[in-house]
This record gives structure tokens, sequence and C-alpha cells, in this order.
């Protein structure tokens, strides 16, 4: 519902501390992962994509995620393989993520992709829209502690996405 009066961000961290201390970690990072998939559509994005993509999600009734951790890869930007190649006015994608939180119900993932030479700086942002062909996912079960969490696998097998959702180079 947002920050009304009395209440601020302050009470989300006394709640992540109580549900913490019971072990139910996964459940306010799978509430509350827009928190890390809407940034960068808010921060660098176009003003249609952040129309788009921000009340939407703020509203509840879309949902984001944030694709950066690959397989064999961890969340080391520099190294990351999936791919994002140019196509006239579509970046046609090939890789895959893994313990992506709220991936299994995502509408869109704020993704890490190579658009470049190696290194962070041939990395870029694109929002996927998981409705794309080409876009799959598995849901990863039974994470310690994180029962309650929506983690997936993503795969982009060339998942067409418009030039226009590129959040930043």
């Amino acid at each position: 519902g947002g920050i009304s009066e009395g209440i601020d961000s302050w009470h989300m961290w006394i709640a992540n501390e109580e549900l913490a201390r019971i072990g139910a970690g996964g459940i306010p990072a799978s509430l509350m992962v827009h928190g890390i998939g809407l940034p960068p559509v808010i921060n660098w994005g176009s003003a249609a994509l952040k129309e788009k993509v921000a009340p939407p999600v703020l509203a509840g009734e879309k949902h984001i995620a944030l694709g950066i951790t690959e397989p064999g890869g961890g969340s080391d930007v520099a190294q990351l393989t999936t791919n994002a190649v140019r196509d006239g006015d579509c970046f046609v994608v090939n890789g895959s993520k893994t313990y992506i939180t709220g991936g299994m119900r995502a509408n869109w993932v704020s993704t890490a992709v190579r658009t470049g030479g190696a290194g962070a700086a041939g990395a870029s942002m694109l929002l996927v829209p998981t409705d794309a062909p080409g876009f799959t996912r598995t849901q990863l079960d039974r994470k310690q502690g994180w029962w309650a969490s929506d983690t997936a696998t993503l795969y982009f097998d060339n998942v067409r996405v418009p030039v226009t959702n590129l959040i930043g180079e």
C-alpha cells in the first residue's frame, strides 16, 4: 500500500528483522523484489518506459525482477555471458539467469546483458518482457531459508526485445 502517515521505510526494516527471527527471510524478499527490479527503470529508463512500467508495479498489478546472476558466473557482472545483439529495432537476447528472486511471477526483468566487448564496459541493462516468445523460466524450490521466495532460473532463447527497452549502456 505504499507509505502513509506515520509509516516510513524504517518499518520495513523492522518487519524484515522480525520475519528473519523466525527464518522467513524469503517472504519480504519476494514481497519487496520491486525494490531492486524497478530502480534501474526509474533512475535510467526513458520517460516512456517509466510510465509503462512504474505505475502498474507500484500499484501491485504487475511485477518486476532484477536479472543479474548467471549459472556458473554468479553476480560478477563483468563476466556475464547473456548477450543482446541489435537487429534493427530490436535486441535479440540469448543466455540465462539464475537465483532470480521474483522470477516466476515477474512481468518484466531488468536484465544485465552483454551488448559490447569484455568486462563491465560491455554490459547494458535491458527491460525484458516475460511474455516475449523465447522467454521461459523454471522455479527453484527449497532454497535454504527462502522456501517462500518466488525464485527462478530464466532462459532467453532468441528473445526479441524492442530497442526502446534499453535502460542503459
